[in-house]
């Protein structure tokens, strides 16, 4: 082959003897889409992706080719071309030239890929920072378009825009979870001098649930429904002097709901005995025949131990 020119909509291939043969463009080029990168957006309007305080964050990003998935990685705003968020308590997979370091994973035909960020913040609620999740196919073409850039909305008013492109946003507990309302109070002695015993019977009763006011669309089918790890949520209970039950959470921010709503007076047991004598307190016993009283006990809720003993310090049965 001496030269290939283009000719209008033929490829033409010229020999060293002069000799040509031409074919259409069409056959032997193709369009090539860009990757494509897919973010779980908490936010998708405002392109935000929300971390919470004192507990693991697990997102998955996946990236697609109409071929292959050659790179994936996450990389920071502007000239950061590095995993910006290592130092921010995270630890996040990478895909270079199809080989996976950390968390990833490469479908078998390699048009799909994902990568995962783990670990807890080490910031704290209200903190913000910007990433880009993008992806190479086997000819470099990135999921960025050529014509656009890395750079945040402090130098680009529309870098939402851009794909890939993330906005963390670090909540904290109380704004991902809430105490849910009892359905069954626990009985103590005074409702209104609630001990650390109740407390702690109250704890063990105690439900949390997904918020109903949180706006995280990862979560958006859990709203309502109880945390089954809640205890791993909770870093104690407590009661305020505004008769509130407090809820403290691993990340130190609390929920609080009226204490009044978990705890109800419980009512001392009572006993029934055949008197004899009512006014007196008396029971007659026969000597020279067989003596068969029953004494009963009620509740409201359970009658737990029921038993006769002596007075003062005589703790024990004194009829033997």
């Amino acid at each position: 082959i001496n030269t290939v020119t283009k000719q209008g909509d033929q490829i033409v291939v010229t020999y060293k003897d002069g000799s040509t043969d031409s074919v259409a463009l069409t056959s032997v080029l193709r369009n090539n889409p860009l990757p494509t990168v897919k973010v779980p957006y908490s936010n998708q309007a405002e392109k935000q992706v929300y971390v919470y305080t004192g507990e693991n964050t697990d997102l998955t990003f996946t990236a697609n080719d109409d071929t292959t998935v050659k790179d994936m990685y996450l990389r920071g705003p502007g000239d950061v071309n590095w995993n910006n968020t290592e130092k921010f308590g995270f630890t996040t997979g990478k895909i270079d030239n199809d080989v996976v370091t950390g968390y990833g994973t490469v479908s078998a035909d390699n048009r799909t890929a994902t990568i995962k960020m783990t670990g807890e913040t080490n910031l704290n609620a209200g903190q913000q920072w910007t990433s880009f999740v993008v992806a190479n196919d086997n000819d470099n073409f990135s999921s960025m378009p050529a014509d656009r850039n890395f750079n945040a909305l402090d130098i680009d008013p529309d870098a939402k825009s851009k794909p890939g492109y993330i906005r963390f946003v670090v909540k904290d507990q109380t704004s991902k979870y809430d105490i849910t309302a009892p359905t069954e109070k626990v009985a103590v002695a005074d409702p209104d001098n609630v001990t650390k015993e109740d407390l702690a019977k109250i704890e063990g009763k105690l439900k949390l649930e997904y918020s109903n006011n949180n706006d995280d669309a990862n979560l958006a089918d859990k709203k309502g429904k109880n945390v089954d790890d809640k205890d791993s949520k909770i870093q104690s209970v407590t009661k305020d002097d505004q008769g509130n039950l407090v809820v403290t959470y691993k990340d130190g921010s609390t929920d609080k709901r009226k204490l009044s709503e978990f705890v109800r007076k419980n009512p001392a047991p009572t006993v029934e005995l055949p008197y004899s004598n009512l006014a007196e307190k008396q029971i007659y016993v026969y000597t020279g025949e067989n003596t068969d009283l029953t004494f009963k006990a009620s509740d409201d809720t359970e009658v737990k131990d029921l038993y006769l003993r002596g007075p003062g310090d005589v703790n024990w049965n004194n009829t033997t």
